[in-house]
């Protein structure tokens, strides 16, 4: 009898498809392709490694989760002038080339307004949106209360002086390669109690190294161009009440990267549940219950769709 194998990761190996512009799009899939179409995008800066293998939230039974990565992330090649209109462009080419005709979408943090532009793009594919711990729209600096002073200020810099916003950027970057424990340490210092603990925990760290390490593969562009998109006192590009599919969206109760109160932005669109989840910080992830609602959420609305 053959013993069971261990630590198997449930990843695929990494996988490119070549866009019709010419580009590439690096990413990799877990689960079995006939599961549930599920499109899971990073955070900024972040890659296609950015959940641990064992994640309760990547091993959901019958779900095939799909995780590529941006423009000038990890392999994807770079798209200097992208918007954040252009994503859902390069999703569908992805599930086109994959076979999928409709497919949920989901993304934390940085991953949040990007999935948000899928689901107000192509409500003929997308049969919903899922995200966690999301930027929203910024008119004012007012609506950045509570927010780490880093990520608050961003926005002001990144509307008025762009050119200041690149150089602290590459700094970053070139601070974050150099010494990524170091550069961990800082951000813990920034944020909650419980998104502290998770930073702490040994497995999780080595998983936040590699991710890290990974999004600025080539050099730091990538995180600047994600920080033009979505830091600015600027529109996105769409309005939030034209997004024609249901979103389910949590956010954290002491996330002091997203503030709780950007959460109020969602009410603008029509079809959203929102929970504000108690005692929770900005990784929500990496919360068993946050998991197992999304999971419910997800089937919920899979059945829906396809009556079954």
């Amino acid at each position: 009898m053959t013993e069971p194998q261990e630590n198997i990761s449930p990843f695929s190996e990494d996988q490119v498809v070549v866009l019709k512009d010419g580009r590439d799009l690096s990413y990799i899939t877990s689960g079995s392709p006939d599961g549930i179409p599920l499109f899971v995008f990073h955070g900024t800066p972040g890659s296609r490694f950015a959940t641990p293998p064992d994640d309760p939230f990547v091993t959901r039974p019958g779900v095939f989760m799909i995780f590529p990565e941006r423009p000038g992330y990890g392999l994807s090649s770079p798209k200097p002038d992208r918007k954040l209109v252009d994503w859902p462009d390069d999703v569908i080419e992805l599930a086109d080339h994959l076979g999928i005709d409709r497919f949920a979408v989901s993304g934390g943090s940085g991953g949040g307004p990007h999935t948000l532009a899928c689901a107000w793009k192509n409500p003929e594919r997308v049969f919903a949106a899922f995200v966690f711990a999301s930027p929203m729209p910024v008119e004012s600096l007012s609506a950045t209360k509570g927010m780490a002073f880093g990520n608050r200020i961003s926005y002001y810099l990144g509307t008025k002086l762009p050119w200041l916003v690149r150089y602290l950027t590459k700094s970053q970057s070139v601070a974050a390669l150099k010494d990524t424990d170091k550069f961990i340490n800082v951000i813990a210092k920034q944020v909650s109690p419980s998104d502290r603990a998770v930073l702490e925990d040994e497995k999780y760290r080595d998983v936040i190294v590699k991710d890290i390490r990974e999004a600025l593969r080539q050099g730091y562009e990538a995180q600047f161009v994600d920080g033009q998109i979505m830091m600015t006192l600027r529109p996105w590009g769409f309005s939030l009440k034209d997004i024609a599919v249901p979103v389910y969206a949590w956010h954290g109760e002491n996330d002091a990267l997203v503030p709780a109160s950007m959460a109020e932005r969602y009410s603008e669109i029509p079809e959203v549940k929102v929970r504000v989840v108690p005692n929770a910080g900005h990784l929500l992830d990496a919360d068993p219950t946050v998991v197992e609602e999304f999971e419910t959420a997800l089937r919920e609305e899979w059945r829906r769709v396809h009556g079954r």
